[in-house]
């Protein structure tokens, strides 16, 4: 008789992560690369460049354009599965909203945020963060800032 012992599910582990978007896209967690498939590899990139909360269905609808919204959607669930079994918050999920890991580094934000510093000085770059997050917000609830 063989005993299977079910795998649980690792706890999900805020240690800080890098990711690399600039030249090609690499995750580096605990100090080590991590292999993703390619699509996983999609939705962090996605997620990541958008910098803000987005809807499951937009995410799927953009990343599978060319499938069915049901088949977009499995396969947006299957990459998330994906990451979650690595045992980081690469991506957080909260209810119909995906958002980048709040311990994970980009290093096209890190750049970008390097190159507005030293052209504006820290003050600039922590008022255009500030105006960004208002303009991301506006978006979502359909408001205007001013």
């Amino acid at each position: 008789m063989r005993i299977t012992q079910e795998r649980e599910a690792p706890l999900l582990a805020a240690t800080p992560a890098h990711l690399t978007l600039l030249n090609a896209f690499q995750l580096v967690c605990d100090g080590a690369s991590v292999s993703l498939p390619m699509s996983a590899q999609r939705v962090v990139a996605f997620v990541a460049l958008r910098r803000s909360p987005l809807l499951r269905s937009f995410v799927a609808g953009s990343l599978w354009p060319d499938t069915h919204d049901e088949r977009a959607q499995a396969s947006l669930r299957s990459a998330l599965w994906r990451l979650h079994r690595l045992g980081y918050e690469i991506v957080e999920t909260a209810g119909p909203q995906l958002r980048l890991g709040r311990d994970v580094r980009v290093d096209l934000h890190e750049t970008e945020s390097s190159r507005i510093e030293r052209s504006t000085g820290p003050a600039a770059t922590a008022s255009i963060s500030i105006r960004r997050r208002s303009a991301a917000t506006s978006c979502r609830t359909g408001t205007t800032t001013g």
